[in-house]
């Protein structure tokens, strides 16, 4: 007897083989998942032994030659470099140019090359930084007059030290 209920679709073969492709495929993936945190896991309990042999077998000459490279870095950033840039900026003089400055914390000092148009420049600007309160002392280390150059300006190095404050 039909009582004219819409007919029940009938599932195809393909249907059925792509439905077992697919959890065959599943499988594989959540087998390859298991596989792989696994591996993970070793993975992290040989970096932990390792690191723990590492620790336990490090040459104490190794963590000295650290500890003074430390220290040497500590010590350029506990100088005041602020300080002596800004004297360096604000010892303005006309007609002197600086070149190169170049610090020195094992030395707690700072090279400058500058060039003047005359030797009179010059001595106003190594009198200038003498005055600046960052610098202890203020050397001028020697001159040089560039007669190849046009104006033959007067190179000069100066050596400053700066105070042990803060």
């Amino acid at each position: 007897m039909q009582l004219g209920f819409a007919p029940r679709p009938r599932v195809s073969r393909a249907a059925w083989a792509l439905l077992a492709i697919g959890i065959i495929g599943a499988s594989l993936v959540v087998g390859e998942y298991q596989v792989t945190l696994g591996r993970l896991e070793r993975a992290e309990a040989e970096a932990v032994a390792a690191g723990t042999r590492s620790r336990a077998a490090m040459d104490p000459r190794r963590l000295g030659d650290a500890l003074v490279r430390a220290n040497a870095v500590a010590l350029e950033l506990s100088r005041p470099w602020d300080k002596a840039f800004a004297a360096l900026e604000a010892a303005e003089h006309p007609g002197v140019a600086v070149l190169v400055v170049e610090p020195d914390s094992k030395r707690a000092e700072v090279k400058i090359v500058a060039e003047a148009a005359d030797a009179v420049g010059m001595l106003a600007y190594v009198e200038l930084l003498r005055a600046a309160p960052p610098f202890a002392r203020v050397t001028l280390q020697q001159h040089e007059v560039r007669a190849e150059e046009p104006g033959r300006p007067l190179r000069f190095m100066l050596v400053g030290q700066w105070r042990n404050e803060p």
